[in-house]
């Protein structure tokens, strides 16, 4: 899959956007202006946010309005109904000691087919992004020349080292 552009329709458009399946998403972050269209014309019903604390304000404000319960955990969205709306923030910084227990968290919401259709993000949708695409691939029968392929075609930098390691350990099981 390559990168594409998203139109919002209304004059706005995200870059890096891209469709991992028919109801999985992935893309940089959406300014607010795109929400709306991603909202209701396309229905993503979840939202993960794989930025840091703090760096969401506007997302926030914007989904709020469009009905999504905001700040939820995997435990809040097990007690809601399934047409319910969610933005779930699990920042992913640089990949350290326990990111795998944050790795593993992201996949098993990203694979939930009950919170579908999902968008994921971060900042420029290349390398946290990358690195939950390249290892919802590595679980769907990907190798790992094929996702690592993929994030570099999405931007992964050449300069995030750790996170390429991380996808390497996960794809040979040392992770």
């Amino acid at each position: 899959m390559q990168p594409t552009i998203y139109d919002c329709g209304n004059g706005h458009s995200l870059r890096n956007f891209g469709a991992i399946n028919v109801d999985l998403f992935r893309c940089e972050q959406p300014g607010v202006e795109c929400w709306k269209p991603l909202a209701e014309r396309d229905f993503m019903r979840t939202v993960i946010n794989l930025r840091g604390d703090g760096e969401d304000h506007e997302e926030r404000q914007a989904l709020m309005r469009l009905g999504y319960f905001l700040e939820e955990t995997p435990e809040q969205i097990s007690k809601r109904d399934q047409v319910d709306r969610h933005y779930i923030p699990l920042p992913l910084p640089g990949l350290h000691a326990g990111a795998p227990n944050i790795v593993n968290e992201i996949v098993s919401l990203v694979e939930d087919p009950k919170l579908r259709p999902l968008l994921f993000h971060c900042r420029r949708g290349a390398d946290r992004t990358g690195t939950i695409g390249a290892i919802y691939r590595l679980d769907n029968g990907w190798t790992y020349e094929e996702a690592m392929q993929e994030a570099f075609d999405f931007g992964m930098s050449d300069l995030q080292v750790f996170m390429q390691a991380f996808i390497a350990g996960y794809a040979t099981g040392t992770i």
